[in-house]
């Protein structure tokens, strides 16, 4: 998904907001949505996980215009950190070419980040 084409042109990526519940991967696209300029941004979605209407993940597509000679687009997603959306987690991440990975930093949580770095 990363390569560039350079048949067609353009350069697309997948980058993939990683962490457990709460820690604030909704919140990090949130604010990039928020701070994109309008042109370079499309319309942040909410999706629900197949099977599964209480867990959800949001996809916000980035189109960055033309980056040394390539069209230039970004699917940003988040991830649902629930453990018992493992299954849909690791779906998310089929042919990711990043992964930024967000900690939760409540001290009450340590586990939960270590297992979800894990």
């Amino acid at each position: 998904m990363g390569s560039p084409d350079p048949n067609a042109g353009e350069s697309h990526a997948k980058l993939l907001y990683y962490g457990p519940a709460g820690s604030g991967k909704t919140a990090n696209v949130k604010f990039i949505e928020r701070k994109l300029k309008r042109e370079h941004r499309g319309t942040l979605e909410k999706q629900t996980v197949e099977g599964d209407d209480s867990g959800s993940y949001e996809i916000l597509p980035v189109r960055l215009g033309e980056v040394r000679g390539f069209k230039t687009s970004i699917q940003v997603y988040t991830v649902p950190g629930a453990d018992r959306f493992d299954d849909a987690r690791r779906k998310r991440l089929d042919g990711a070419d990043g992964v930024a990975f967000v900690p939760d930093c409540r001290t009450e949580q340590p586990q939960a980040t270590v297992s979800s770095f894990q």
